[in-house]
């Protein structure tokens, strides 16, 4: 095995963040599965994705099933093994950089004519030919591979444009991003990489090499919106294609059973997309065992369909947000600085949704982190969160982002580590009569911001809010000023207003002037 014989510092695979899923989803599952059709399954993907979205997302799943049904075997094999032998290394970090399915296929489907998405679901849903392991093996030859792509390039240009040469260079920056040489105190170190890809980018990534810069990666991430073309096409077709989703669900597509609907719909993702522009955040995780997600995931006991659903509606501003649907009297941000008055009510950043400018000053978190942020050493308290930039009074630092969890799944969690090193966060929002209550744990999958420790005289506030759907995102704004070189930290019970929470036995290492003595106590 080739990560062995290496053993490198780091493995890129080529997954994105929404399909960790799949690692967790075994062969025998997707292959028991395959064939098992439910009509209700494909009424919940019409409802929620729409007729139009919804009929792709259910061409996706009958291309997966009719691979598992013909071959036995599951998607994502070298995935699942090159995690398994990156976790024999020691130190070795995982880098996920494909970047996501959501956004490929929402680019693809806003460059696609109708004509051509129509010739796509025909041919898919046609899919009944034989499959042999041997057909596979042909299609690893290089040769054979050039063949495939040069027929795509030809008959679906757009498809070839969004699906292999866009993800040539998102795959190729974050290798060349892997592959720079580490700067230590000791002096520089070439860094060992494996890159776990298929061959069908290898030429791309060659001829990319060293040319892909970040304005390139920028360009590639955006959706452009639906042209009036398409919406009217969309609004024409409709009745069309509702029948034509009813002929390929009940004849040919075979479905998941809803025990595994929803965590198969976490690996191979649908058309719901989570992100509309570049997400920047360059941050990597340095200790072994923690993967980096830039967002939030869904994890045990959440419900996908719940975690992924998105607001309908957004704003109708044709410029800058200041007293629209999503400020809601009163402006979220004034020159990029959250508003004082803001810091008790629920908060609703611009999403894909609304019509006002990407450089709308009600888009504040969804362009990332500081990018002065550094992880260091502290005596006694281990790692801790650090800027080399002066941060100003209510400036966005970072999100506290990973796994959202289920309320027992947190019991379960914060019970197992009570005499060890806890991450769960539980957030209580209080609006209106409602007690919204939020479980986050960025122990195994986390940001930057599972660094930051607690103080009982912090410098930031955790504040929830919501971008695309409902799950907040919490995220950590300077109460004061913050100068270089200072650590940030919040309190862990006041973070958020109104959050329930009492002392733990665990001794607080703040060192504040004002310390209660032992570290808060979220009770859940």
């Amino acid at each position: 095995m080739v990560i062995q014989a290496v053993q490198p510092d780091t493995v890129v695979v080529e997954l994105c963040i929404s399909r960790i899923a799949v690692m967790n989803i075994s062969e025998e599952v997707l292959y028991r599965n395959a064939t098992d059709l439910s009509l209700q399954n494909l009424k919940e993907i019409l409802t929620k994705y729409g007729v139009h979205s919804g009929l792709l997302h259910i061409l996706l799943y009958r291309m997966v099933a009719h691979v598992v049904k013909e071959l036995g075997m599951a998607p994502g094999g070298e995935f699942r093994t090159a995690f398994e032998e990156a976790k024999k290394v020691p130190n070795c970090i995982i880098q996920l950089a494909d970047r996501s399915i959501n956004i490929t296929l929402q680019r693809t489907l806003r460059v696609l004519s109708w004509w051509e998405i129509i010739k796509l679901m025909w041919i898919v849903a046609r899919l009944n030919g034989s499959i042999s392991k041997q057909d596979v093996e042909k299609c690893k030859r290089k040769r054979v591979i050039e063949e495939m792509i040069n027929f795509l390039k030809e008959k679906y240009p757009a498809i070839e444009r969004t699906f292999v040469a866009e993800r040539d260079l998102f795959l190729t920056y974050h290798l060349q991003k892997a592959a720079c040489v580490q700067r230590t105190a000791e002096g520089s170190k070439p860094p060992r990489v494996v890159g776990v890809v298929g061959m069908g980018h290898i030429n791309g990534i060659v001829a990319n090499w060293g040319k892909v810069k970040a304005s390139d990666i920028h360009a590639i991430m955006c959706v452009p919106p639906k042209p009036l073309s398409s919406k009217i096409l969309i609004f024409m077709f409709k009745a069309s294609l509702f029948g034509a989703a009813i002929y390929v669900g009940y004849k040919v597509i075979p479905l998941p059973s809803i025990s595994v609907f929803q965590s198969l719909k976490s690996s191979i993702e649908g058309l719901l997309i989570m992100e509309t522009t570049a997400l920047i955040d360059e941050y990597e995780h340095t200790i072994p065992g923690v993967m980096y997600v830039v967002q939030n995931i869904p994890g045990p006991e959440i419900d996908i369909e719940e975690f992924e659903s998105e607001y309908i509606l957004g704003c109708t501003c044709t410029d800058q947000c200041f007293d629209c649907s999503c400020t809601r009297g009163s402006p979220n941000y004034i020159n990029g600085l959250l508003s004082d008055g803001k810091l008790s009510g629920p908060i609703i950043e611009c999403n894909s949704h609304c019509t006002c400018r990407e450089n709308c000053g009600n888009r504040v978190i969804q362009k990332g982190p500081l990018d002065s942020l550094i992880v260091s050493e502290i005596s006694q308290k281990g790692l801790g969160l650090f800027t080399t930039k002066f941060i100003r009074r209510r400036q966005f630092i970072c999100e506290y982002a990973g796994e959202i969890i289920g309320i027992e799944e947190a019991r379960r969690r914060v019970e197992e580590n009570k005499n060890s090193m806890n991450y769960v966060l539980v957030v209580s929002e209080h609006i209106g009569d409602r007690v919204i209550v939020t479980c986050i744990d960025p122990k195994y999958f986390g940001n930057i911001g599972r660094y930051s420790n607690h103080s009982c005289e912090p410098n930031a506030d955790l504040v929830p809010i919501r971008v695309e759907g409902a799950v907040p995102r919490l995220c950590l704004f300077a109460s004061r000023d913050i100068q270089i070189g200072e650590e940030i930290t919040f309190n862990y019970a006041d973070g958020v207003a109104n959050s329930v929470h009492n002392l733990s036995d665990t001794p607080c290492l703040c060192g504040s002037n004002n310390c209660f003595g032992y570290l808060p106590h979220n009770s859940i």
